[in-house]
C-alpha cells in the first residue's frame, strides 16, 4: 500500500540521487585523470559531414539518433 502511495516520489528521488551520483563520479574521474573540457574558439571547429551515413555503413550506433 505504501508503495502505491509513494511510487512517483521514490522514482523521482531515485532519479535525483542517480544524477548526483553520476555527476560526482564524473567529476572525481576527471580530477584523478587530469581531464578538462575542450575550449572551442571562434573558427576552430570540426564539421562532421555525412557522419550518420558513415556510421550506418560501418555499423556504428549513435546514441539518441534514430
Amino acid at each position: 500500500m505504501i508503495e502505491k502511495r509513494f511510487s512517483l516520489f521514490f522514482d523521482k528521488l531515485i532519479e535525483f540521487i542517480s544524477n548526483i551520483d553520476v555527476a560526482l563520479s564524473s567529476a572525481k574521474c576527471a580530477l584523478s585523470m587530469n581531464l578538462s573540457r575542450p575550449i572551442i574558439e571562434d573558427g576552430e571547429f570540426y564539421e562532421a559531414i555525412a557522419l550518420n551515413t558513415w556510421c550506418q555503413i560501418h555499423g556504428v550506433k549513435i546514441h539518441g539518433v534514430r
